[in-house]
């Protein structure tokens, strides 16, 4: 049951840009929705699962943050030792000195919903080994958050739909409207159960970045969200994989490796991120050895 009224109508343009016809494919959504679930899933573990060092350093000073703010690197310094209450605190600081920045926004989304996560139990990696975590049992959500999470998730789509109204090719638009959908993706799924929306939004996130990387071939923080979708449906049983293939949702699990390998060698903010995916889903497949170096990357910074 969705809990973001019907009449609203930025949740209609959420929903309806990127509409799938699921009549004639329903069986196959169980199987699907739990490795779109895995997908969205380990993104959002990403902070939690990160190695961790007896000092916590700053973030590298290679990597760039936007809006241009020094207290970012401060926040996501605090986000990625799991210390959610400053995140969110400086998060809340930058957007308010950056009011009209839909990257503000996003960051002090991505920090509140991780931390109701965290405090929902949801963050244990060692559910996400299999499909097993759609049926775990956490603790419920705190209503008042979930209500937080959708208004910055409205106050964010606004932002970057004005932009792209004005200019449909704004790049930065695409790739904030991109991670917000991300984001709401993970929200519905794992607060709210709902598959069918969290695999629409996580469908149109992955569509708004690969058109990020249609007209800026270069901007490897794209390829995280494009990268993760193509490990997962990549990874899907060969028979799911033709039906979601016929839903226009493909993947290449090499392809996804190659991705996420470009973008942790980029100095975008997704960069940690990345490192992180690579040594999630390299130890999924067995690939010990190559995940070593990223892993070994992350301990020198948290």
């Amino acid at each position: 049951m969705f809990l973001v009224p019907a009449s609203q109508d930025w949740w209609h343009r959420l929903n309806s840009r990127h509409k799938t016809d699921t009549s004639r494919n329903a069986h196959l959504f169980p199987r699907v929705m739990a490795h779109c679930s895995l997908l969205l899933c380990l993104m959002f573990l990403a902070p939690a699962a990160a190695p961790q060092a007896s000092k916590a350093t700053d973030p590298p000073e290679t990597l760039s943050f936007r809006p241009n703010d020094p207290l970012n690197r401060t926040a996501f310094d605090h986000f990625y030792n799991l210390d959610y209450d400053h995140a969110v605190q400086e998060f809340d600081q930058v957007r308010q000195r950056h009011p009209d920045d839909p990257f503000a926004v996003n960051h002090l989304l991505t920090a509140i919903l991780f931390r109701e996560l965290y405090r929902m139990g949801a963050l244990n990696t060692g559910e996400y080994a299999n499909d097993s975590f759609i049926r775990a049992a956490h603790r419920p959500a705190d209503p008042k958050v979930t209500q937080q999470i959708k208004d910055l998730v409205q106050s964010a789509l606004q932002m970057e739909e004005k932009r792209l109204d004005a200019n449909p090719k704004d790049v930065d638009a695409l790739y904030a409207r991109g991670v917000t959908r991300a984001q709401f993706a993970t929200y519905t799924a794992m607060v709210e159960r709902a598959w069918f929306s969290a695999l629409r939004n996580a469908v149109g996130a992955r569509r708004d970045h690969e058109r990020v990387l249609e007209l800026a071939p270069g901007d490897t923080q794209a390829k995280l969200i494009v990268g993760a979708h193509n490990y997962v449906m990549g990874s899907l049983p060969l028979a799911l994989r033709a039906g979601v293939t016929m839903l226009g949702i493909g993947g290449n699990k090499e392809k996804g490796f190659q991705y996420l390998r470009e973008c942790a060698q980029g100095t975008g903010e997704t960069s940690t991120d990345a490192k992180i995916l690579l040594v999630l889903f390299l130890r999924r497949e067995h690939r010990y050895e190559e995940a070593l170096p990223a892993a070994r990357s992350l301990i020198q910074s948290y």
